[in-house]
């Protein structure tokens, strides 16, 4: 009996993805597969992931770490982008602010039979939005917003 590396799975989907190849990363999922998102919306997997690439056309996912027990996989990783493109959230679209974002995240996936069926992703939107420059630092946090991104 084959066992299926799902770690693998997600390592290759996360390659499709900084490779921007939307068809190639959503062919890992099942086409009902769900994503919760921190603020408690569930969205699908390839609305999730065309969404970050809309607003990060130059993002990637960087320093992946992942942990594999049976179907679930838990990845951290670094995301690293350019906000350029409208990015949607819980409280509509957030218009392109032209600065570089870094990012720490947590997935939490399930798998079936070797194709991605639904997870989580946990971020820190405070400090994702401090970055994007839409809110002051917190008291005693450190402003680590990247520089922004000249226009050519």
């Amino acid at each position: 009996m084959n066992s299926i590396d799902n770690a693998s799975i997600l390592r290759d989907i996360h390659a499709a993805w900084n490779a921007k190849d939307m068809d190639k990363t959503a062919s890992y999922a099942r086409p009902d597969a769900k994503v919760t998102m921190p603020s408690g919306e569930t969205v699908s997997f390839r609305d999730y992931i065309e969404n970050w690439a809309k607003a990060f056309p130059d993002g990637k996912v960087d320093d992946a770490r992942y942990l594999a027990q049976g179907n679930t996989v838990v990845a951290e990783f670094v995301g690293r982008g350019t906000h350029t493109g409208p990015l949607k959230g819980p409280m509509g679209e957030i218009a392109p602010t032209q600065r570089r974002m870094e990012l720490k995240l947590a997935e939490i996936w399930e798998f079936s039979n070797g194709k991605l069926i639904g997870g989580r992703s946990y971020f820190d939107s405070a400090s994702m939005m401090t970055q994007l420059g839409l809110m002051p630092a917190m008291p005693g946090q450190q402003a680590q917003r990247p520089a922004v991104t000249p226009r050519h």
